[in-house]
């Protein structure tokens, strides 16, 4: 568990990231919500004033502290 506020931020930062550009979700078609994203701004270019772009994949240093730290990402 997070010992202070500033360690629950960076774990929660951490948790949206990994949620938002790694894990596929069911009501998506089983793509990242990024990736939904991405599939959404190439049908509708017009409504986008920035590029959507995936962040580089997990890093395993990352996951084990994010792990050690009290929240389990699969």
């Amino acid at each position: 568990m997070p010992h202070s506020g500033k360690e629950l931020e960076q774990t929660l930062l951490q948790y949206a990231k990994v949620y938002n550009h790694q894990i596929p979700q069911k009501a998506l078609g089983h793509i990242s919500p990024v990736q939904a994203l991405k599939n959404w701004q190439k049908k509708h270019p017009e409504r986008f004033k920035k590029r959507v772009y995936n962040l580089a994949g997990l890093d395993i240093y990352n996951l084990v502290r994010t792990y050690n730290l009290g929240v389990v990402l699969c």
